[in-house]
């Protein structure tokens, strides 16, 4: 059965316009055109292959570091080999529930000062805890390796 060729452009224009193909693309069987990469991009690209001997115990010892920073082993190796800090926060979280709370206490007197139903605000105690969380989070991203 021979189909008019009408029918058959309009068949390959609506499937190749779900799959991201343009139309004359598809009939001509080319593939779409991925994005131009950008310098950043170029940049970061991992192009180049370094292979090195290396015993099981020290490279057990790599991945368990590596795993500990949350970081491939080769991003893990090329940050200790560029002389770069890797800083693992595991208090992080709790920190972050502190500050929001203190920002969630600031927005709730500023929202009562604006209406009108305080005047005077004592804001002391909070001062001192996010003076407190600060300290904590500087310390925390202070550790190092």
């Amino acid at each position: 059965m021979k189909l008019p060729g009408l029918v058959v452009d309009a068949f390959f224009r609506k499937a190749s316009i779900a799959f991201g193909y343009t139309p004359n693309a598809c009939l001509l069987g080319a593939l779409p055109r991925t994005p131009e990469k950008t310098v950043e991009q170029e940049k970061k690209m991992k192009d180049k292959k370094f292979a090195f001997r290396i015993n099981q115990r020290d490279l057990n010892a790599i991945r368990t570091k590596a795993e500990q920073a949350k970081m491939t082993v080769t991003d893990y190796l090329v940050a200790c080999a560029l002389g770069k800090r890797i800083v693992v926060v595991e208090d992080l979280p709790w920190a972050v529930s502190e500050m929001k709370a203190i920002g969630r206490n600031l927005n709730q007197l500023v929202t009562l000062a604006n209406m009108g139903r305080i005047t005077s605000v004592r804001l002391d105690e909070v001062r001192e805890m996010f003076a407190k969380t600060y300290e904590l989070l500087f310390q925390i991203a202070g550790r190092g390796r």
